[in-house]
């Protein structure tokens, strides 16, 4: 676990010095001028970029699927651009066409799989320096409470969610042409990106509690409904696919909805204003992503819609953790970043994710 733990405690300094230690940093004229040159959000975004990048992308075959996408990446590599789309009846094409534009430069997989960390997390973070002050905390959140320790292993459905995050930012500013042609590159990425578009107005809908309960209601009916929704889709797809179907953990389900459950308390407490177009899209997202969290209980697989919502609804839990002050405000950030260390220990401890090394040892 050291490594994990090692890449922890560099973000955890970071987000020391982005928050209290400016009189620190100035001291050191060189960092000072550099740090100025660059502007606070943009120094420590790149800064998170490239510790979590560089972790990421190095990665070696420890997880399962790992080998897996080697494998899709070389026999792309020899093919035409057309015979590389289809050569896969159930691999999206935008994905292939990625796999395949990347193997004009290069036949190696690691490179391939290197290169797409670096985007995913690009696209994460990116979007997270444009929309909050605060770019140390919202990594902190991603990497040990969002999904970028999945995307070590859930290539696809991770770019496809990094996508969507950047198609709910052209959300936020209105830009629906941009969001419907963002979704749907995620979606050729991973077809269940398709569930952004169908809960599109819900994404948009006020903030109010008629809302809301009609939100808790509706899932309640599909989480009680599940086993026949999950039949009817592998009638059309997936007929053979068993991985996932049963219930998920309630460690994790408690989890997820504390999180959530703290940015919630924060709107209502009126420190963020919800009647503001992009804290009320981020509450929905927060909404959308404990609902799905809560089916995981029935389907474990109801996971893959919930990491759509993920980065939305930390950006919200960044931004509530943030708008605490006073006496209060150490305590809470520090308690926070002590819950996201010790979940992350625990998530990935006895996982095919310990012992970590790089496909330089391999």
């Amino acid at each position: 676990m050291l490594p994990y733990l090692v890449v922890d405690a560099i973000l955890i300094l970071l987000f020391l010095l982005e928050e209290y230690g400016t009189v620190v940093c100035d001291k050191f004229s060189c960092f000072a001028t550099f740090k100025k040159a660059l502007g606070k959000k943009i120094f420590y975004g790149y800064a998170s970029v490239g510790v979590i990048g560089l972790f990421m992308g190095l990665r070696g075959s420890f997880t399962s699927d790992y080998s897996s996408y080697c494998d899709i990446f070389l026999d792309t590599v020899p093919k035409s651009f057309w015979e590389a789309i289809t050569g896969y009846a159930y691999q999206e094409k935008g994905f292939l066409f990625l796999n395949k534009v990347v193997g004009c430069f290069t036949s190696n997989p690691n490179v391939f799989l290197f290169l797409e960390a670096f985007l995913f997390v690009s696209l994460i973070m990116l979007v997270g320096m444009k929309l909050t002050d605060h770019v140390m905390m919202f990594a902190l959140l991603f990497v040990n409470a969002g999904i970028y320790f999945h995307s070590f292993n859930m290539v696809r459905q991770a770019l496809a969610a990094a996508v969507v995050f950047v198609a709910i930012s052209a959300l936020l500013e209105k830009k629906n042409v941009w969001f419907v042609l963002l979704t749907l590159i995620a979606v050729s990425v991973h077809t269940t990106a398709i569930i952004i578009l169908v809960l599109w107005p819900v994404l948009v809908q006020k903030v109010n509690l008629r809302n809301i309960a009609r939100t808790v209601l509706i899932t309640a009916i599909v989480f009680v409904s599940m086993d026949k929704i999950v039949a009817f889709v592998k009638n059309f797809r997936y007929g053979d696919y068993s991985y996932g179907l049963d219930g998920g953990t309630v460690n994790a389900f408690v989890f997820q909805l504390a999180i959530c459950a703290f940015s919630w308390f924060i709107c209502w407490k009126g420190l963020i204003d919800v009647r503001e177009r992009k804290y009320q899209i981020l509450l929905n997202c927060s909404l959308l992503y404990f609902m799905f969290s809560a089916l995981t209980l029935s389907v474990a697989q109801m996971s893959r819609m919930m990491y759509f919502f993920s980065a939305p609804m930390l950006l919200l839990d960044c931004e509530a953790v943030c708008r605490v002050h006073g006496k209060y405000r150490v305590l809470v950030q520090g308690g926070l970043i002590v819950l996201l260390v010790l979940y992350m220990y625990v998530w990935l401890s006895g996982t095919g994710y310990e012992p970590y090394w790089t496909f330089l040892q391999q």
